[in-house]
């Protein structure tokens, strides 16, 4: 797993959703391809059936890019915010080898371990922070076997968060924002300060249940989605020791074409939204086309 760093080509980005497919590449600010296709019935659990149609989304693209970049979240990967001592990337990533089970709850697994250093931290000269993520290995093996089967060369697997981020930072994304991905099974929110990401989660709330229009007694999904933005919040809040006031919403996701969406999450968090459409292609791309912003 590679999620740091920035080289001088780009990818093709490859959001591998549960019940779509989206690719994507950009060249000078401008896609020049696109596509997506549907996932069988359960398939997204099925990597030969993921496969059947990532080959349909890429044909539908036409793209030539061959290098790919994948993006991560809910409970497939583990991330945390940490704040470390300044230190160089090649020194971070060789302490890691040792290191990693301090902040990750990763003890005797066997997994991939990589960070993103995100900032030098304001008022507290020689430290910065860093995201750090862990990743099965058996899993990240897995992809590159798909990716592999499809024509395509695994380069780089990203977090959902962090993709978002760079498409967010590449539409000129400014002050305090909570960004929220609402995908079919995983939501993602993501909290951005001065235009910069300080903290992410990621939430098992389906854009489907909100879409119901009779919803089961017992269940209110926007109202879960909204306690869970607002439990970000507060851990971010008090982690930082002080205040923390988000300017806006930036909805993305296939979830954030839903009417009720909006709504919702306006009246429960009390703050304005809008709705991210990177280069016209519709929210459900956010994830793609962030990580086709990547270079490696």
């Amino acid at each position: 797993m590679r999620i740091s760093g920035f080289g001088k080509k780009n990818l093709l980005g490859v959001d591998l959703g549960t019940a779509f497919v989206k690719v994507a590449a950009v060249y000078k600010d401008r896609v020049v391809a696109q596509g997506s296709a549907p996932v069988p019935e359960s398939g997204s659990d099925d990597l030969s059936k993921m496969a059947g149609a990532l080959k349909v989304a890429l044909e539908q693209s036409k793209a030539r890019v061959k290098d790919a970049a994948l993006a991560v979240g809910g409970d497939q990967v583990i991330v945390r915010y940490v704040f470390l001592p300044k230190m160089p990337e090649k020194e971070l990533r060789a302490g890691l080898k040792y290191e990693a089970g301090r902040y990750l709850p990763v003890a005797d697994q066997d997994v991939v371990v990589d960070f993103a250093v995100l900032e030098e931290v304001k008022g507290e000269a020689g430290k910065m922070r860093v995201l750090l993520a862990a990743l099965r290995r058996e899993l990240a093996e897995k992809y590159c076997a798909l990716f592999a089967q499809v024509g395509l060369k695994l380069r780089a697997i990203d977090t959902v968060p962090l993709a978002i981020f760079r498409l967010l930072r590449k539409l000129g994304a400014e002050g305090n924002a909570i960004a929220v991905d609402v995908g079919e099974k995983y939501s993602h929110v993501l909290l951005m300060e001065d235009g910069k990401p300080v903290f992410s989660r990621a939430v098992n709330i389906e854009s489907r249940e909100m879409a119901r229009t009779v919803i089961p007694s017992g269940l209110n999904p926007a109202g879960d989605l909204v306690q869970e933005i607002r439990r970000a919040l507060d851990f971010y809040r008090l982690q930082k020791r002080d205040v923390y006031e988000p300017e806006k919403l930036l909805l993305c996701g296939g979830g954030a074409r839903l009417p009720e969406t909006a709504v919702l999450l306006e009246e429960g968090l009390g703050i304005s939204s809008e709705i991210v459409n990177p280069f016209g292609l519709g929210p459900e791309y956010a994830v793609a086309v962030g990580l086709a912003l990547r270079e490696r």
